[in-house]
């Protein structure tokens, strides 16, 4: 009966049942019922905003959905005393993917389209914006961490989410260095967007390694 477990849950936790579980709703960015997980707040943040194969998956004009989901977490944040914390960090997570989410394929469309202004715009605006909000979500991560756990592990977070903020840096800079006449080309785009999965889908892509790059950067050294 899942009335009484949502009451006994508000009893027990001193929280609504519901507010609580919308926490994956950010991973409803394409809607989906078939009781399959998704993850597409986990593997679109980490996605790289040129080399990024993901990018075929993204439904242009979605991100919107992460800045709704953002607003809804904000005033759940402020609302509770004993889990704010946890919803602070999915606000600020959805705030930075509100840009990041669809930042790669605007690049690229534009870049394709020989369209200087808005690359420049895209620069000098979305994508110091996103850093912005990384450095945020980041901040608020660590917190929760050091909330929920021994400090034990996050150094990989900030290696990753550090290597992050600074590859969203230098795509930046690639982007002004081409509008302003320093690059012919940027050469990580006229590479083609290949097919991968279906077009404006979600699915679960755990690996952050090779989500962040199509390149190697770790080797696997198991029976050796």
């Amino acid at each position: 009966d899942m009335q009484s477990i949502k009451d006994r849950f508000a009893k027990k936790y001193g929280m609504d049942f519901d507010d609580f579980v919308s926490l994956d709703d950010p991973n409803q960015v394409v809607p989906y019922d078939d009781g399959r997980t998704r993850n597409p707040s986990k593997y679109m943040l980490f996605a790289d905003c040129l080399n990024d194969f993901l990018d075929y998956t993204v439904k242009p004009g979605a991100g919107v959905h992460f800045a709704h989901c953002a607003k809804k977490y904000h005033v759940l944040a402020k609302q509770s005393r004993r889990w704010g914390y946890i919803f602070d960090t999915a606000a600020k997570l959805c705030d930075a993917l509100a840009i990041k989410y669809e930042l790669g394929l605007r690049t690229r469309l534009a870049y394709e389209s020989g369209n200087k202004e808005l690359l420049r715009q895209l620069a000098e605006h979305e994508y110091v914006e996103v850093e912005k909000r990384l450095k945020a979500f980041v901040k608020s991560f660590e917190k929760q961490w050091m909330s929920d756990n021994k400090p034990h592990g996050f150094d990989v977070q900030h290696l990753r989410l550090g290597g992050l903020i600074y590859r969203t840096a230098a795509c930046r800079q690639r982007i002004l260095d081409y509008v302003n006449g320093g690059l012919e080309r940027i050469d990580e785009l006229n590479e083609a967007l290949l097919p991968y999965r279906e077009k404006n889908c979600s699915f679960t892509y755990n690996n952050a390694p090779v989500t962040a790059t199509v390149n190697i950067i770790h080797h696997s050294h198991v029976g050796q």
